[in-house]
């Protein structure tokens, strides 16, 4: 918990993410932090790309039946939306939307590998999305990772509405932009394997001194022990992320409340700026 200039106590808002997109892996590796969730009466956001939906339909129906949220995460991951021309990025939005629409409605975006066009809430809004979590607030990677736009260093904290023609600032857009959290080091999965989890907490204390919203990243793949696919990040997978994670969320009820995106829209439209 924080507090707001009038010394007002502040609840920290947290939504946990998930990105399914290994089509090879991921069915199996989906229910373990089903089951960690269900344990703690969790509901997170797991943005699903449309080709795994395709060849995976049973996951996606797994979760919703769980009663967690869907969002989109494009049709394929290969290249990252920056290194796409803007009509190659609007069909490849619009496929996928199409694919995840048919397990209901879906009214969350996000790019693959957190790396947004920077037109992409123009196409968003035109698709009718409410949600966006494509911007990986104050991360940069110096350029030894895959996200190294320094637009991200100056992109808001705090959920906002982004600009159509630049989705890294504020503007116009009808859609709440709701970054990915972190300062430097995004909250990611592979930051706390890498981290391990007490310096992770660290982090994520000191992201909720500047915001009151926390957003949350792990890939389901995670979940899965190294040797069972050729993957990057192998530190630290399978049992032992699980059981950070464990933690992790033991660590987090004791800082706030769990939502799910679409929440922020539904129940606190107050705090998008």
């Amino acid at each position: 918990m924080n507090s707001d200039a009038k010394g007002v106590l502040m609840v920290t808002k947290i939504a946990i993410t998930f990105d399914v997109e290994r089509h090879g892996v991921c069915p199996s590796a989906i229910l373990i932090p089903l089951k960690i969730l269900d344990q703690y009466k969790i509901k997170a956001t797991f943005f699903v790309l449309g080709r795994f939906a395709d060849q995976n339909p049973k996951v996606p129906e797994e979760i919703l039946s769980r009663g967690h949220e869907l969002g989109c995460h494009g049709y394929v991951h290969y290249p990252p939306y920056d290194e796409r021309e803007y009509d190659d990025v609007r069909r490849d939005v619009e496929k996928g939307t199409k694919v995840m629409s048919r397990f209901g409605d879906v009214a969350n975006f996000r790019s693959p590998y957190f790396r947004p066009h920077k037109k992409l809430a123009t196409i968003l809004d035109s698709l009718s999305y409410r949600c966006d979590s494509s911007v990986p607030s104050k991360r940069f990677d110096m350029f030894i990772g895959r996200t190294s736009n320094p637009y991200n260093l100056l992109c808001p904290m705090k959920p906002y509405h982004p600009s159509k023609e630049n989705i890294f600032v504020k503007g116009e857009s009808e859609i709440a932009e709701i970054p990915l959290s972190g300062f430097i080091f995004p909250l990611l999965g592979v930051t706390m394997r890498n981290m391990g989890f007490r310096l992770f907490a660290r982090l994520v204390d000191f992201v909720n001194i500047f915001s009151d919203v926390i957003v949350l990243d792990v890939h389901t793949w995670e979940f899965l022990e190294a040797p069972e696919a050729r993957i990057r990040h192998r530190r630290k997978r399978g049992t032992e992320i699980a059981i950070m994670f464990d933690a992790l969320l033991r660590y987090l009820k004791r800082k706030g409340t769990f939502i799910v995106l679409s929440d922020i829209i539904n129940k606190n439209r107050d705090i998008v700026s």
